[in-house]
């Protein structure tokens, strides 16, 4: 192979003949990766998802569930005390939040829903149980 191709391809390690050929100014010098490059896996990123539990009782309160989903933190919401409109408010509020971190929402029972961040798998299939229960 000539000396061109080798420099070319990256094939060459002699840096000073690199720069002293003429014909190779007006190429890019070849970028050169480094294998030994690793990357920490650590557990800490397990450890730090956490699955809130919470009871608003307005519509204000959706503020704080909407924040702990941001900070990457499955919510359960819980909204038995909460009259028909507020839970409707809230769900939209609530759906507005999961579709902006690219999350998911999923119905529980007729006012318990479960909201996850997009790095939370949610497996199941509640909306069939539940719908099972009302016929």
């Amino acid at each position: 192979m000539s000396n061109k191709i080798k420099k070319f391809l990256g094939l060459d390690d002699d840096d000073e003949a690199y720069e002293n050929d003429e014909t190779s100014q007006n190429t890019v010098p070849p970028v050169k990766s480094n294998p030994r490059k690793v990357v920490s896996m650590s557990q800490s990123d397990i450890s730090n998802s956490k699955i809130a539990i919470l009871e608003p009782r307005i519509y204000a309160d959706a503020k704080s569930i909407a924040s702990k989903l941001i900070g990457d933190n499955a919510v359960i919401v819980k909204m038995d005390g909460v009259s028909n409109e507020s839970v409707k408010r809230i769900v939209d509020f609530l759906n507005g939040t999961v579709y902006a971190i690219d999350g998911k929402i999923k119905r529980i029972d007729d006012k318990i829903f479960l909201c996850a961040p997009n790095n939370f798998d949610i497996d199941g299939a509640m909306d069939e149980k539940f719908n099972s229960r009302l016929g």
